[in-house]
């Protein structure tokens, strides 16, 4: 019947129009390897058929791609995509079997049977010849593998797992490769709960501003001058946590802000309640990140702070770090002058740490130089770590600064540093960082020296 005809030349060309479109959507155009959304679901298909089967999670990330396209021209960076391609083809091919995606710009995804070693022969291919066509090693291919994927999780599980491997030697430019194993895992399940209770944390009050005293050294005896705002996580399942597990991750994924809100929320108030409590004035130094020093909204905010608690601007002090500078150099010295328009003092914390430092001073304007404390740590061991810290020394009085040293401990560090001129100390010669309720009884002792 012609209904019937027409019906079925409809239902093929309706098949040769779905399978164009699988074709089109199914592979990258560029190097032909899968799309994402297909990698994934032929992943779960070949699990149906061959669930007992050992599989590797591979994910592959070439480093600082964009300047490949910024240096060299987009077609070049192509050719370097498809070469990674050609070789994660091979790979597959040499192990009889296997996916290969591109994800996305610099990220691919391999899905192979389970093996022990990576890396040796892909990855020294493709990195010299990457070196070869660039001239430079900034440029490199690294993987993080999952072996032996948990076939209970869901694969897009496995490739996060993957990617933090991956990550993991982002930095580390002695390895190539990493592989997700316990102890990551446990890492990312802690990091994962340090993030699922953060604001809880806030809410409740679990998070503790405690603060480390700093000493002025110039006078006949040390006197109490000021302190600096530390953070500290007192979990109620996990017990006392450093700073140093969550600050970073904090930083990473954008919550820094808000814990250094809580931070000069706290620390504001609490300079009000020792005003109040003995008439005195306690500066206290607190930190802006990174973040922070970008967003619009920083100087109302540090403004309406020293306002709502009734203090003066000299009171409340800000420490920047270098990694602040070397992300928009402008943009800092409009922010720092203007806060230093209105009183605020500013402290350019572990001077000496990064390759920028020296130029810094030669366009920031600060107030207060705080030497890194690994210049501390050393300089009665090393005679030339000894000679950095007077130079340092000499540097502030050129420019008419003080200078605070950190993470001092030992009396021979103290007299060595007030020796030579140092103004400010801070570090556990003196005093650990205290509680407020601590704290309290330092001013008082302080209080009947004089």
């Amino acid at each position: 019947m012609p209904e019937v005809i027409l019906a079925r030349a409809e239902r093929i060309i309706e098949f040769a129009e779905d399978k164009n479109i699988i074709r089109a959507t199914e592979k990258d155009s560029l190097t032909g390897l899968y799309t994402k959304e297909y990698f994934l679901r032929y992943i779960s298909r070949i699990e149906q058929y061959a669930p007992d089967t050992k599989m590797d999670a591979v994910v592959l990330n070439i480093d600082h791609f964009h300047l490949i396209n910024e240096i060299y021209g987009r077609d070049f960076g192509d050719e370097i995509l498809v070469l990674v391609a050609n070789e994660l083809q091979d790979m597959i091919e040499s192990m009889k079997g296997g996916l290969a995606s591109r994800v996305n710009a610099d990220t691919f995804y391999v899905y192979i049977e389970h093996k022990e070693i990576y890396g040796h022969n892909v990855l020294e291919i493709i990195n010299k010849q990457i070196y070869e066509r660039t001239g430079t090693h900034n440029i490199r291919v690294r993987l993080g593998v999952y072996p032996d994927v948990d076939k209970n999780v869901s694969p897009e599980m496995w490739y996060d797992r993957a990617v933090i491997a991956c990550n993991r030697i982002r930095e580390d430019y002695t390895m190539n490769v990493a592989y997700y194993d316990k102890s990551l895992y446990e890492k990312s399940i802690y990091e994962e709960k340090l993030i699922r209770d953060f604001y809880t944390a806030i809410t409740e009050k679990q998070l503790m501003v405690y603060y480390q005293p700093k000493f002025n050294v110039t006078g006949a005896r040390p006197k109490l001058s000021s302190a600096e705002a530390l953070i500290r996580w007192k979990h109620p399942e996990l017990g006392m946590i450093s700073p140093g597990d969550f600050v970073p991750l904090f930083e990473g994924n954008g919550l820094i802000r808000q814990l250094d809100n809580y931070v000069w929320e706290e620390a504001a108030c609490q300079i009000r309640k020792w005003k109040d409590r003995y008439d005195v004035t306690i500066p206290v130094s607190v930190n802006v990140s990174r973040i922070d020093i970008y967003e619009p909204k920083l100087f109302d905010k540090l403004i309406g702070l020293v306002e709502k608690y009734g203090l003066s601007t000299s009171e409340y002090m800000l420490e920047i770090t270098e990694s602040a500078y070397s992300d928009n150099v402008n943009d800092l010295i409009d922010v720092v002058n203007k806060l230093r328009e209105k009183g605020f003092k500013i402290e350019l914390d572990d001077f000496g740490s990064g390759y920028s430092s020296l130029n810094m001073l030669t366009t920031l304007p600060i107030d207060v130089l705080k030497m890194d404390m690994k210049f501390i740590r050393n300089m009665m061991l090393d005679y030339k770590n000894l000679k950095l810290v007077e130079i340092i020394l000499d540097i502030a009085k050129l420019l008419r600064v003080p200078v605070i040293a950190e993470g001092v401990e030992e009396e021979a560090q103290y007299t060595t540093l007030r020796d030579r001129g140092c103004d400010i100390i801070q570090g556990y010669y003196f005093s650990k960082p205290l509680s407020p309720e601590e704290f309290n009884i330092l001013i008082e002792k302080e209080l009947q020296k004089e």
